[in-house]
Formats: structure tokens, sequence, C-alpha cells
């Protein structure tokens, strides 16, 4: 009675799975599927809501993605804590606002950052106890729930003090009201909601900084948000594809145009002087702007008088002084002129070199500078001019670049000698990242004195150069991932298919091509987590590289399949280099599990026949040998 029983049970479980629908959900009218995403409530300007439908930048961005790249997506509006969970357990697809963290980094995949920000505190305009992080302690603080600001704040101890919201409009206006002594916010999305809210009695900390002579914001070290997309762990194909989807919008001007209706207050890093200023008559009062208005006019003035006095070869002195000078009629032809100019610096013969020693002293060797560059080393080796009285270093720290004024206070004299003239009349700008690497040095020469009017108008443009440099870095960045698998470094399936029809030339064969599938990941996977698959992924690509030649295309095709292609290799020659992998795989092992490859290849003498064509015989051969070990080992 109890069998019967037990199969009735099992009878009915089956019909019951057989209706379950496991596959990705289906577009019915084109067949293509649908990926299901989901934005966050109250995180403007890159998550919101907007007449019910998700909008934002990266809402924005992750559309225009997908257009891009041929995809569908269908989102859905829900608090943070509940779609990040969602995504973890695989009930979406992708997340177009996730901020990296080496924890979040356990349970999901991240594309490349698309953008990074940081983090502030935010208090009432009256409450001035809290100066650093410090004083954060004792306080009842907000954060968002499950953000980037509750995992920051929990890291330096906070915990009995911390109240977390379902959004941040809630937590901003609580403490508004005077209920709460501070919120954890990433900066920019603080402002906008500040804002958007109209609230107008909170505002970030900020402190004095060089001696009482800038004010700046409290930026929290280690709460520094790079956002990304995110999928579910694993999702390698979605992930490839998304990045693939970055490089081309970062290329093609799309990601300018979000990044410019979204953040139009921040595209001015380049000294467009009438509208910086027109950005600074909205917060600023009537007389001040004027007295500001006046000071860059004298600035001006004075610096066309100094025209003819410029060191004719001096490159960068040509460049700053056409900065001054010149009217530009859009951010485009700005951003076009500056970009010219630095090229036309790098490539001429009065350039610029820098240097860095192991103690990360800067040396600057620039082409009738000679004098300059020897007196700064003095000073910093402390063998010239003691006295800070005749000698001054002015350290200027905003945001994040460094600008040193070498010789502001000094005053010529008779006395003085022409070492001195020649460092106060020299002005040495330099950028470092949070890296500490070095990334751009102005020097300028002129014959009176720099003021520091004139520093503010160099640190200006020098910022124009550093954000060209930092979006150059990040699309470098970008681009590289569109042709690598991020896993193994190796290419992906993108460039190997471009490489199939390049190298079909004559002059390339006999070519040969391999196919390999990496037996036992999904057992590895299961039995020892995805870090021990990933380890076996990696020691493969080891191993096929360590026998390949310099010529030797290797890819990762997707999962544990990889495809080698071998221009002038025959097929005795291929042979061995199947046999030198498959000898040396028998002496690795993960978690006691041997390692073990199939390989199917093909090999062509001409180019009647594409690599496609050979790809697929390789392909076929290699399931082949792939079902004789898998039938080999269950006899075993």
């Amino acid at each position: 009675m109890k069998t019967v029983k037990r199969l009735i049970i099992l009878i009915l479980i089956t019909i019951f799975v057989s209706f379950l629908d496991f596959s990705p959900r289906i577009n019915a009218e084109t067949g293509d599927t649908i990926y299901l995403s989901a934005a966050e409530y109250g995180y403007p300007p890159f998550s919101l809501e907007v007449n019910g439908q998700a909008d934002g930048f990266s809402v924005q961005l992750l559309k225009a993605v997908a257009v891009e790249m041929g995809i569908q997506l269908e989102f859905k509006l829900d608090y943070w804590s509940i779609i990040k969970q969602e995504l973890i357990d695989g009930e979406l697809d992708v997340l177009p606002l996730v901020g990296y963290t080496e924890d979040r980094d356990l349970v999901l995949d991240f594309t490349v950052p698309y953008i990074v920000m940081r983090g502030n505190i935010f208090v009432r305009d009256n409450d001035d106890s809290i100066q650093s992080t410090e004083d954060l302690f004792g306080k009842e603080i907000l954060v968002l729930s499950g953000d980037n600001s509750e995992e920051y704040a929990r890291s330096i101890g906070l915990d009995t003090e911390l109240t977390a919201t379902a959004t941040y409009s809630e937590a901003f206006n609580l403490l508004s009201d005077g209920s709460y002594d501070a919120v954890l916010a990433q900066g920019l999305v603080g402002e906008k909601i500040i804002f958007d809210e109209a609230i107008k009695n909170v505002s970030p900390v900020y402190i004095l900084d060089n001696n009482g002579i800038s004010r700046i914001k409290l930026n929290l070290e280690g709460y520094e948000q790079k956002f990304c997309f995110a999928v579910t762990d694993g999702n390698a194909e979605l992930l490839s594809i998304l990045n693939e989807g970055l490089s081309i919008v970062s290329t093609n001007g799309t990601y300018d145009t979000l990044y410019t209706e979204w953040f139009p207050f921040l595209i001015n890093d380049t000294p467009s002087m009438e509208k910086m200023f027109g950005i600074i008559i909205t917060i600023i009062v009537p007389l001040i702007i004027l007295v500001l208005l006046t000071a860059i006019y004298t600035v001006r003035r004075e610096v066309k008088n100094q025209t003819e006095h410029i060191i004719k070869s001096s490159t960068s002195n040509q460049i700053i002084l056409a900065a001054f000078e010149k009217k530009f009629n859009s951010e485009e032809e700005q951003y076009a002129y500056f970009l010219e100019e630095t090229i036309r610096i790098s490539e001429s013969h009065d350039a610029i070199m820098f240097s860095m020693d192991q103690n990360h002293q800067i040396k600057v060797h620039v082409v009738h500078f000679e004098l300059i560059e020897m007196d700064c080393e003095k000073v910093k080796l402390g063998e010239f001019i003691a006295s800070s009285s005749f000698f001054a270093k002015m350290e200027m720290k905003n945001a994040q670049w460094v600008f040193n004024d070498f010789g502001n206070d000094l005053n010529h004299g008779e006395n003085q000698p022409e070492c001195l003239k020649s460092i106060k009349n020299s002005a040495i700008l330099t950028y470092i990242n949070q890296n500490q690497e070095m990334l751009v040095t102005l020097v300028a020469n002129k014959e009176k004195a720099y003021t520091k009017d004139d520093m503010t108008q160099l640190s200006i443009l020098i910022a124009g150069f550093v954000g060209m440099i930092e979006r150059a870095n990040y699309v470098k960045q970008i681009e590289h991932l569109s042709y690598h698998d991020s896993l193994t470094g190796l290419h992906n399936r993108r460039y190997l298919e471009e490489q199939m029809i390049l190298l079909n030339k004559p002059e390339n064969h006999p070519i040969s091509i391999i196919v390999a599938d990496v037996n036992g990941l999904k057992k590895i996977n299961d039995s020892f987590g995805h870090s021990k698959g990933d380890i076996l992924l990696k020691k493969t690509s080891e191993l096929i590289k360590k026998h390949s030649k310099g010529d030797d295309i290797i890819a990762r095709w997707g999962g544990d399949e990889y495809v080698v292609i071998l221009p002038n290799s025959t097929e005795k020659q291929v042979t061995q280099f199947i046999k030198d992998i498959t000898t040396q795989m028998k002496k690795e092992s993960i978690e006691n599990t041997p390692i073990s490859i199939a390989f199917g290849y093909h090999s062509k003498v001409d180019t009647n026949h594409s690599l496609a064509d050979s790809f697929k015989i390789a392909e076929k051969r290699m399931y082949e040998v792939k079902g004789r070990m898998n039938r080999s080992k269950l006899l075993n």
C-alpha cells in the first residue's frame, strides 16, 4: 500500500513540474528573449519614477545599450532592498544602477563602471556638531536600506546609530524636520533631492582646508560608489552583451547626450568662463558676483597686456594664452579645441616630460626650464631657501586635483637672486588621481609673477585636460572589455568571429582551428562553488596560452568552451599541440578533481572554404570526443 501511495505522489509531482515554465520570457510576436529589469524609487537623477514609469540617467543608459545590442527589456518599479534581492535570486535579469562592492561581487556580476561618485554627510544648516566621521557616533543617522551608504556606515562601526529608510526622499525630509541628525548619501543624489523637494535647511558638511584658505566638501573616505549594470551571478552571456553595448554608446555620442541631459550642471570642466559665471549667478548674492566679474575682467586685461612678453618657444604658454583669449560658440567647439591642442603639445619637439622617484616626488623636465627644475629640486632636498617666508609651496586640494604655486608670496627686489625670480614667474600645475598616478602637468613662464587669479584660470584649464584624459581612459577600458573575456583575459567571441574573416587569406594557410570544451565545470560549480569553477577556467586558459605560438589567437567562446586559431599550422602540428596540453593537464587538478578537456580540430589548406566551416567541423569532432570520454567514464 505504501508503495502505491509513493508512486501516486511521484506521478503527481511529475505532472506538476511538467507545467512549470523555467525558460526566459519570450516576445510572442518576435520570438526574442525579454530581459527583466527594475528601477528603484527616489534615487535621482539615476533612478526615479516619472508618471508611473522607470526613468533616470541609469535607466535611459541601459535602454540605449539594449537598443544598440538588439535586446528587449521590461522594467518595473520597486524599493531597492526588494529588487536587489530579486536580482540575487534570479527573478530579475539585470539592474541599471548597482554600486560595486566586494561583498556584492560574490553574488552578482558587474559591468565596467559607467560613473564614479563620492559620499557626503548631510546635516541641517544650523548644526555644526558634525565635522568628521568621528562626530557621527552617538548621533541618529539615516541611510538608504541596503544601499552602499548603509554598508559603509556599518563598516566604520556605526550600528545602533543607524536608521534605514525605503527612499532617500523620506530620509532627507525626516532630517529637515529635525527628527534625525544626519543623512549619509552620495553627494550628487543628496543635492538633487534637496533641490527637487525644495528643502531649504539641509546641506552637505563643508570643512576648511589649507589653513583655512579654501572651503571644501567633506568626502567620506571609503564611500566611493562605482555605478555599474549588474546581472545575476554567472550570466556571462548577458554581461558580455552589456559591456559591448556600453562600449558602443560611449563612442557614438549617446552617453554624452544622456550625461548632458541628466547632469547639465557637471558638464563644464573646461574653462568656459561665461558659462561658469552663469552657474555662479544662480547661487551667489549679486554683490559677490559683481566683485568676481570685476576680478576676472582685470585678470583678462592683464594677461592680454602681457601677451607680447610670453616666450614664443613654449608651446604650453601659447595654449594657455589662447585659452584666455579664445571665444567658443559651443561646448563641442571648446572640447575639440582642447583636444587638438593637447595632441599638439604631446607631439611637439618642445614637449613637457615628467618623472617620479621612489618617494613619489614629481620632477618636471621642460626645454628652456632647466633652471626651474633645478631650483625646485633643491628646495625639496632642503638645500635651498630654508625660510618659508622666502619660498612658499601652496597645495590647494579641491576634488581630485593638486595645484602647486611655486613662489606665490614672493616680491621682486633688486637683491633677490635670479633663481628666485625664475620660480616666482613660473606656474607648475600637477594633477594626481586617487591612485597617486600623475596624469598631466602644465608648466608656463612669463616675465611678471603669476597672481592668484592667474593661477585660478590655469587650474580651470588643467581641469579640462584632466577630464579628457579620464574619459579617454574609461573609453579605452570599455573598448578592451568589448573584445576580451573579463574572467580569463582572453579574446571573446566577438573578436574571434572578426578574425575568422580577416585570417582567411592565402598567406595564413595551412590554417587550423581547435575547439576545446572543459569537462566537469558544472560539477565543480555545484560541489565547490563558482569561485572554484573560475579557477578551473583560468587554469585551462593558462594551459592553452603556455603551449601556443605568438600569432595564435585564443578566445573563450562562452561558458566552458575555448577556440584556438593557429595560422600556418599543419594537422601534424595541431595534434602535437593538443598532445602537449593533454600531457600537462594530467598534472593539474581542482579540489582533487583532475582537469579534463575534450578537443576537436580541423585544418584547411586553401581559401575555398571559410574558417566558420572549419569551426563547425572542429566543434562536431569535439562533441564526438566528449561523448566517448563520458561513456568511458561511465564504464569505469
